[in-house]
């Protein structure tokens, strides 16, 4: 049985997410409005907790920080109106395992829990869809245009994206894994980031209207490995 703990701004939004996860056999939910001091949520423990937040960064930084320290091992999954690309990159600094817009589908939802159990991160379908309509400005703020990766970095790079380990891609390009590592140490060095997490970003940022076509399904996972 999985744990989670549901806590809000919005009443209708709790109503929609509740009406999902009551029909999860697996899934056993307790809600609470946002910074509701309940002595008896604050005893349970819980997996994975769902935050529901407006556009107060301040207010969402509080909560986040609150819910750190009453639940050090839950799993958060931040869920946004109107996310975009800056949401991503606050998320993933704040320690969320999975980043959701309000309008998300059951799918959507469910996806996100099983992304934050296995400790992946989870970036739904809006956030795609926003970054690739964006204009060639990245370039400006630090973003190599694609064609600076070779044909193989570019299958590296959406392999990472879309999940895979460093065994994976090996296995799915039919190369060694030194060899993924050294692709790797190329496509950090070329889109001037260090780890796996940026790397991510650029992906979901430049390749999504690359002349290679999309590089990943509409939800992107991507494990957090530290072993580059």
């Amino acid at each position: 049985m999985l744990n989670i703990l549901v806590t809000y701004e919005k009443p209708s939004w709790q109503r929609s997410i509740q009406l999902v996860l009551s029909r999860q056999r697996y899934v056993n939910a307790s809600y609470s409005p946002l910074g509701l001091s309940d002595k008896k949520i604050a005893r349970d423990k819980f997996e994975v907790i769902i935050l529901q937040c407006g556009p107060n960064k301040t207010r969402l930084r509080d909560s986040l920080a609150s819910l750190r320290k009453r639940f050090p091992n839950a799993r958060i999954i931040l869920v946004l109106e109107k996310l975009g690309v800056s949401d991503f990159s606050f998320g993933h600094s704040m320690g969320i395992s999975a980043i959701l817009d309000e309008s998300a589908g059951p799918d959507q939802i469910l996806a996100s829990l099983e992304a934050a159990t296995r400790g992946d991160l989870y970036i739904a379908a809006p956030i795609l869809r926003r970054a690739a309509s964006q204009n060639a400005g990245d370039v400006d703020n630090g973003f190599l245009p694609p064609d600076e990766l070779s044909d193989r970095e570019i299958e590296v790079l959406s392999l990472v994206a879309r999940g895979l380990s460093n065994k994976a891609i090996a296995q799915s390009l039919y190369i060694s894994e030194k060899t993924v590592k050294n692709h790797l140490y190329s496509i950090f060095r070329k889109i001037g980031v260090t780890d796996r997490t940026k790397a991510a970003l650029y992906a979901i940022k430049s390749l999504s209207s690359h002349k290679y076509g999309p590089y990943a399904p509409l939800e992107v996972f991507y494990e957090l490995d530290e072993h580059q």
